[in-house]
């Protein structure tokens, strides 16, 4: 199975990347990152995972007052929810605005994605997760 499966990832790297012959090193993988990120979203309220996924789906400079109205929170609230989230390394607060880390984003926008209602996990988001892991030429 094992083997297979291998097989079926390298077809699909195959796709992705045509006939450049590449060299997947797992070793270079930051797999804590990955599991510090999963545990830290794992401890969110289900207010912080609402303004969380206002700031993925928001531009990369967001200001905090809109995403306050958006998220419908008080700015005490709003305050609070950021310090929280701030260990994500996901954006920095400068001047009223939320400046957002545009390759973090990326990586929350295929964490979240598992939590929708409507997700089917298929081709495009296991190219998504393979794009996660280097890959040497």
């Amino acid at each position: 199975m094992i083997v297979a499966l291998a097989n079926y990832i390298m077809g699909i790297m195959h796709d992705i990347l045509g006939s450049v012959p590449c060299k997947v090193v797992l070793e270079d993988f930051d797999f804590q990152q990955h599991l510090d990120l999963r545990l830290a979203m794992e401890k969110l309220s289900v207010k912080e995972m609402s303004v969380l996924e206002e700031i993925l789906y928001s531009p990369l400079k967001v200001s905090i007052e809109e995403l306050q109205d958006n998220t419908d929170t008080s700015a005490e609230e709003i305050e609070e929810i950021l310090k929280s989230l701030s260990p994500l390394n996901l954006f920095v607060c400068k001047e009223g605005y939320l400046l957002v880390d545009k390759e973090k984003r990326r990586t929350f926008e295929i964490f979240v994605e598992r939590f929708l209602d409507e997700f089917e996990p298929g081709l495009e988001y296991f190219k998504e997760i393979l794009k996660l892991v280097p890959i040497h030429s």
